[in-house]
């Protein structure tokens, strides 16, 4: 028996040995949704450095919905457009907080509104910033509509590999 498992631990190591030898890099792999993901839009300027089939990038929740049930999906749309371009797909992460660079939160939750404006809360961790009152019912509302927008322009859509579930928390990580 130990003989059986020591002949397919070689057969697997040298059938290993010949992909990594083999590997092309001047081609993508064949593999959809997976390997190596370029940091989008900074991957843009050097797509050829390394082969891959995704693009990563983040979208500011401020920069993407302008008003309760309306969009902005500029941003989105560039990036989409490049990756299809290129022969990739996106990953998008949507946040609102991102520590120590900004806060990408929209402004008719914040400005304008009242008593039922959003708070913004000041934090220290990670190098600091602003982070919403996460049960405000307006803020909930918004996040909950973004979604639903969200999936009914691009439900389908070949250009986008997958959304990751961001908006709450640090990075949209879900820590606060």
């Amino acid at each position: 028996m130990k003989r059986v498992q020591l002949f397919f631990f070689l057969f697997a190591l040298a059938s290993a040995q010949k992909v990594i030898f083999g590997y092309n890099a001047t081609s993508a792999l064949g593999n959809p949704l997976r390997g190596y993901v370029g940091y989008y839009p900074q991957s843009a300027a050097n797509n050829k450095r390394f082969p891959n089939s995704m693009e990563y990038s983040y979208f500011g929740l401020g920069d993407l919905m302008t008003g309760e049930n309306t969009y902005n999906w500029k941003s989105l749309e560039d990036a989409l457009v490049y990756v299809k371009s290129v022969g990739k797909q996106l990953i998008m992460r949507p946040y609102i907080s991102y520590p120590d660079t900004g806060t990408s939160m929209p402004t008719f939750l914040t400005q304008n509104c009242g008593s039922t404006c959003v708070t913004m809360i000041s934090y220290s961790d990670y190098g600091g910033g602003l982070i919403p009152d996460w049960k405000n019912p307006r803020m909930t509302s918004a996040m909950t509509n973004f979604i639903a927008a969200l999936g009914a322009k691009y439900d389908g859509d070949q250009r986008l590999a997958l959304v990751q579930v961001g908006l709450l928390g640090y990075w949209g990580e879900w820590h606060t």
